[in-house]
């Protein structure tokens, strides 16, 4: 069912028969995969590392209580919580991810910032309109690394740390922090996103692979104007860097 009988050890079933978990030896990095019955739907839950991990599906129950074994993003939402890109959406108790929730922009600045490390915030205070949000630092961090200009062009002095993050915004986002890192592969075209601003940042990003559509299996569409949610976020993150 994987792609290499040598490196690829070490199978466990879920509880439930619906899914194989395994070890992914290769070039001497351990990581624990998941995968469907048939081989399909390959998702990488830890990043790599030289740490001797097991994969047991008894030892490892989900990190969180509305993200089960056999939801679409649960691969993403457990990798972006190892990777320590999100804690969860109910602080303290952080036993929740709220996966259908819409990611606001203040959100997707926070998750930015933790996912590619940036520090340098300019000395800080660079919009307007973020004053006293818990994202503010994470938001002049955003802007001082290039990945933000703001959301009120040309003047650019506010961020609207509240607003829906769009798929459109995102290719953006993911575009101007990722051009160089990853490359686009066999150029993609939707049907939807013509004339759109964010043209040029939704395409790179299907030839990049982060992106597949969002109507399979035919996925000639981006739906660029609909909102992001939480869950999507992670894939979105997790085919980006993980």
């Amino acid at each position: 069912l994987t792609d290499n009988e040598v490196t690829d050890v070490n199978a466990s079933w879920s509880p439930d028969g619906s899914r194989l978990a395994y070890n992914a030896n290769a070039m001497g990095n351990s990581e624990i995969w998941v995968m469907g019955v048939d081989g399909s739907n390959k998702q990488s839950l830890i990043p790599a590392t030289d740490e001797p991990y097991t994969a047991d599906w008894g030892m490892a129950p989900p990190r969180f209580d509305d993200v089960a074994f056999a939801d679409t993003f649960y691969g993403d939402v457990e990798w972006l919580a190892a990777a320590g890109i999100t804690t969860s959406c109910n602080p303290p108790a952080n036993t929740m991810f709220c996966p259908d929730d819409v990611v606001t922009r203040g959100q997707m600045a926070a998750f930015l910032v933790r996912a590619l490390g940036y520090t340098d915030d300019r000395g800080g205070d660079l919009f307007t309109d973020d004053d006293g949000s818990i994202f503010e630092q994470d938001i002049d961090r955003l802007a001082s690394a290039k990945v933000t200009t703001g959301c009120n062009p040309p003047a650019n002095t506010m961020f609207c740390p509240d607003d829906a993050v769009t798929r459109a915004q995102m290719a953006a986002f993911l575009h101007r922090a990722l051009d160089g890192v990853l490359t686009p592969g066999v150029p993609v075209s939707f049907t939807d996103d013509d004339g759109s601003v964010f043209e040029a940042d939704i395409e790179w990003l299907g030839g990049t692979g982060v992106t597949r559509g969002c109507n399979p299996p035919v996925n000639d569409r981006f739906c660029p104007d609909q909102a992001v949610t939480r869950a999507q976020m992670a894939a979105f993150l997790h085919r980006a860097l993980g």
